[in-house]
């Protein structure tokens, strides 16, 4: 019965994939969040590069903008050649699209949704960048997630609650994400694998299992000595990580 936290488990909001696609509905929600255009104009990538970026911030800075607004603004047309700012107002267009769907005006969110993963060909970016397996996997997430908000869309089994839009989809799930962790236990053990406690300290640790057929690990009788050498090896570096964790005892 001693309290306890599990450090190193994955947020499911912290996953790369589900970040990039939050990142399109926070921008969709409020076109002064900065870190959410970043991500989203640049992923999947559209021609739009850090010497781009660059360029936009200093001229937002100098209009007191947001990176968004500055997209729009006249006289960016004078910092950057046509190259450079038409993917820039393309996408700056297609946001103001999906903005101008999903402020509550009846249409569907589900549909917008579709047609927002649709247009931007999420799909194909994973299995571009990543091998197949890894691929798939960071696919079925997104399809999960965007299962899971469209049920969100539609209030759930029969239409229970009334139908949501996607702005306010968006707001909830940026609610999520920032209480997300919040309510964890502070006076309690944190138990964690080696590998996840890596750049952690904690003023006294406990190194459980360290016996025999556990750290070390039994491993394969038939192994090679090679192979066995190089395990053993591994085994010592962990061990390491795990004794240098402690900053007291």
């Amino acid at each position: 019965r001693i309290p306890y936290t599990m450090s190193g488990g994955q947020s499911y909001f912290d996953r790369a994939e589900i970040k990039d696609i939050i990142s399109y509905l926070r921008l969709i929600a409020n076109g002064s969040d900065d870190p959410a255009f970043i991500r989203a104009v640049t992923t999947p990538k559209r021609g739009v590069g850090q010497s781009t970026l660059e360029i936009l911030g200093t001229f937002a800075g100098q209009w007191q903008c947001s990176l968004f607004e500055a997209v729009f603004k006249g006289g960016l047309d004078a910092k950057l050649p046509d190259r450079q700012l038409k993917p820039l107002r393309e996408f700056g267009n297609f946001i103001r699209q999906l903005e101008e769907r999903a402020d509550g005006s009846g249409e569907d969110a589900a549909e917008i949704l579709d047609d927002m993963m649709k247009a931007i060909n999420y799909e194909y970016y994973l299995y571009d960048n990543f091998d197949d397996r890894q691929a798939q996997s960071k696919w079925e997430n997104v399809v999960d997630f965007t299962g899971w908000l469209k049920e969100k869309c539609t209030g759930g089994k029969d239409g229970e609650a009334p139908e949501k839009s996607l702005l306010e989809l968006t707001q909830m799930v940026a609610l999520m994400t920032m209480l997300e962790g919040k309510d964890e236990e502070q006076d309690a053990v944190r138990m964690s694998t080696l590998h996840a406690s890596k750049g952690l300290e904690f003023p006294h640790v406990f190194l459980i299992g360290v016996e025999e057929g556990i750290l070390p690990h039994k491993g394969d009788p038939d192994a090679p000595f090679e192979t066995l050498g190089a395990r053993i090896q591994e085994e010592r570096r962990l061990m390491y990580v795990g004794i240098t964790r402690a900053q007291r005892t």
